[in-house]
């Protein structure tokens, strides 16, 4: 080492060069391979060090009010009645939800774009193009018919279960971000049936809030007078997630999920008789009877206290974290949606329109000290959203001043020390700081920092009784 650092100071031998420079070139290739390794892509996060608080929203809440109502006994009527009339909005449509402008404006934008299979490999060029032929769009809309789905349904850009990805290699544009999924209903939501393709294995549903191709199998045509017996029943939340649905007779219909709401027949202490509706042999949606247990369900809507929310919020921790509702899991929005449902509170689908509805706090233009004061000071804990372009999140609650959230999160932003940006994937529904992966030394300072990109939030205490625009 003494000759090696002397070659430094300009006086070694030649061999001693010699013996340097291996030294050398091996130092750069070490350097090389380190970098190697820190190349962009998806590294999975240390979630034990990077989940520093307690992943309990329980934990959180102030003992002396968990059980105070967030919300006034007339806004949460008024902002349930809302959610009905969206929910049901698809069988008062009597006509396509959506223009065909808006329908195929993602379309248009795919056939530009360079898309990738599930082999990582590129897609011929022709896929898409295949795909929008099936689409039949000069016909569009050619059907008007209620409809239920039977089964959770993914909702699909076109009529495929084939993934398409952006380039695999950069951050934020492969898996999971398959760009043909546009979202996931649960089983026996309402859908407005709108178009078809040729062969009709594909329909295009509507919702009040999302719309997309879902597969034929997923799907029960409803009658006038089944959508008005269906509508006219009080109705129970689901709030436990994955629950079987069995019928009388013990036969499995599909997975209940928080988000999910069925008509009521009986109440009783010990548990619910709701209605289900599955597929005949025709398409045609007929009933089912099916019992569910207090501790899976309850009527519509619950009562918002602190400790009804956070037990329900307690139920997505932990859950995988799912692009559009790929696999049945959430994304950030998602977990929005759903949570808030059992209180009757309903909400758009993605992030951006879910930041414009509540009571809205512009926090953009104040500094990240002040961000999380005003988040601490004005919040409603359970009931507040903390909005950012691309990402929204649940306030919790506060420990020792500072603000935690829950969120379905899919990973932080890093950049190594070339400069390429990566992901440190946490890829779940967690509790953080509005600082994680504050000890990440390849964090993508400030990009990567939550309460740098936080831009305002969204208190939803009076309920949500307007459309967003």
């Amino acid at each position: 080492m003494v000759k090696q650092l002397s070659f430094i100071r300009g006086s070694c031998s030649s061999s001693g060069c010699r013996r340097c420079f291996a030294y050398l070139a091996s130092l750069v290739l070490l350097l090389v391979l380190s970098l190697a390794a820190c190349a962009p892509g998806n590294q999975p996060a240390d979630l034990q060090t990077l989940l520093s608080w307690p992943q309990d929203p329980a934990l959180y809440l102030n003992a002396e009010a968990e059980d105070k109502s967030l919300m006034s006994q007339a806004d949460q009527s008024s902002s349930a009645q809302v959610y009905l009339a969206r929910h049901f909005l698809p069988w008062d449509a009597g006509k396509a939800l959506y223009d065909s402008s808006r329908v195929f404006r993602d379309v248009e934008n795919l056939k530009k774009a360079k898309l990738f299979g599930e082999n990582l490999r590129p897609r011929p060029k022709d896929w898409i193009t295949s795909l929008v032929r099936e689409c039949n769009r000069q016909a569009y809309p050619s059907l008007d018919r209620k409809g239920v789905t039977v089964r959770s349904t993914n909702l699909r850009v076109l009529p495929t279960h084939r993934p398409g990805f952006l380039d695999p290699a950069k951050a934020g544009e492969g898996f999971p971000f398959d760009q043909l999924q546009y979202s996931s209903l649960w089983a026996n939501t309402p859908v407005h049936v709108s178009h078809a393709t040729a062969d009709r294995s594909w329909y295009f549903v509507e919702t009040a809030h999302v719309f997309g191709w879902a597969a034929a199998e997923d799907l029960a045509f409803v009658s006038d007078s089944l959508a008005q017996r269906f509508r006219s029943l009080p109705l129970a939340a689901l709030t436990r997630d994955n629950v079987a649905v069995l019928d009388g007779s013990g036969q499995f219909l599909f997975q209940g999920r928080i988000g999910m709401l069925l008509p009521v027949l009986k109440a009783e202490d010990q548990g619910l008789t709701c209605l289900a509706l599955i597929p005949d042999q025709g398409r045609q949606a007929v009933t089912r009877t099916v019992e569910l247990k207090r501790a899976s369900a309850a009527s519509f809507p619950l009562s918002p206290t602190p400790r009804v929310c956070s037990r329900i919020a307690g139920e997505f921790l932990g859950q995988t974290y799912g692009w559009g509702g790929l696999f049945g899991n959430r994304d950030c929005s998602a977990f929005m949606r759903d949570f808030f449902a059992p209180l009757g509170i309903w909400l758009p689908r993605n992030s951006a329109q879910q930041a414009g509805v509540g009571r809205l706090i512009d926090l953009e233009n104040e500094s990240v000290k002040d961000k999380e004061r005003i988040i601490v000071d004005k919040g409603v804990p359970l009931l507040t959203m903390v909005t950012m372009p691309g990402h929204i999140m649940l306030y919790i609650g506060q420990r020792d001043g500072r603000a935690l959230v829950q969120h379905a999160v899919w990973g932080l932003r890093t950049r190594d020390l070339l400069g390429r940006k990566g992901r440190l994937v946490i890829g779940q529904n967690v509790i953080t700081g509005l600082a994680p992966g504050k000890g990440v030394s390849n964090l993508d300072r400030p990009e990567g920092e939550l309460l740098h990109r936080i831009t305002g939030m969204a208190l939803l205490d009076n309920g949500v009784t307007e459309w967003p625009s």
